[in-house]
């Protein structure tokens, strides 16, 4: 399962330290950045994914974060 997010990530430092914390946090098989999208784009790939769990955690930390439609 692949999920994708619209984030405000601007900064590579600051999208390793997201992929270090969600790597802690959840089960991820795989998780990339598009910093370069004008979405600034987060996706996470899991057998399992609570979307709105990582949404949560990303805005309890003022990140901007949503999860983008299919």
């Amino acid at each position: 399962m692949i999920e994708v997010f619209k984030t405000d990530i601007h900064e590579a430092s600051e999208a390793s330290w997201i992929d270090l914390l969600l790597r802690s946090s959840y089960k991820l098989k795989h998780i990339s950045f598009d910093l370069e999208d004008c979405d600034r784009i987060l996706r996470v790939e899991s057998d399992k994914i609570d979307a709105d769990q990582i949404v949560e955690k990303l805005t309890g930390l003022g990140i901007q974060c949503s999860i983008l439609p299919d």
